[in-house]
């Protein structure tokens, strides 16, 4: 969607970015923001359906590019999604070469990286089983801290989107019992010891 810094699969693609010391050093030597800002809103515009005020971009790889992102695009506001790292490494398998052990290591290491660059003023964190417990909450929570009041008319959803189901559980059995005990998820209130 833009050219200014390399996609993930440059530095081992999912499951294992966030490993590697190139992807930071490389983002953090492209210092002429103004020209980056410039230059990244312009291609997304190819992407960009409708008008708005907001613009947003989701990509897992933007947790380890928080403090970038913050200086190319002063005033923006992050929402770190989180999900159970097991779920997490286990649905990413399929795109990775990796164990599971090693995804589980991946997620802590970019939301290590997350949690460092996270400011109250401009991050928020959702979690994903939160979200899908209580939606309404947890959409106007995240509404909330972004300043966006809710649309007069609502977009038709797609049908696979009109209930919310949690699908932890299938990919949590692909552990087989792991436990994985203390690490960064408990901060983000996954207690995976058990």
């Amino acid at each position: 969607m833009q050219s200014v810094y390399k996609p993930a699969y440059e530095y081992g693609g999912p499951g294992r970015f966030a490993f590697s010391e190139q992807a930071y050093q490389d983002v953090e030597a492209l210092t002429d923001f103004h020209m980056h800002r410039n230059k990244i809103t312009d291609e997304w515009k190819n992407f960009v359906v409708g008008k708005s005020e907001v613009l947003l971009e989701k990509s897992p790889p933007n947790l380890i590019k928080i403090d970038w992102l913050r200086r190319v695009f002063p005033g923006s506001q992050f929402v770190i999604m989180t999900r159970d790292p097991r779920a997490v490494a286990a649905a990413t398998l399929k795109w990775s070469k990796s164990s599971l052990p090693e995804l589980m290591m991946h997620w802590g290491a970019a939301h290590s990286q997350a949690l460092k660059a996270f400011r109250e003023r401009d991050c928020t964190i959702v979690r994903y089983e939160d979200l899908i417990k209580d939606s309404n909450y947890e959409l106007e929570r995240t509404a909330h801290f972004l300043g966006l009041e809710a649309r007069k008319r609502c977009s038709a959803l797609e049908e696979r989107h009109i209930e919310l189901v949690n699908t932890n559980e299938k990919y949590i059995k692909a552990h087989a019992g792991a436990r994985y005990g203390s690490g960064i998820w408990n901060h983000f209130g996954y207690d995976l010891s058990s």
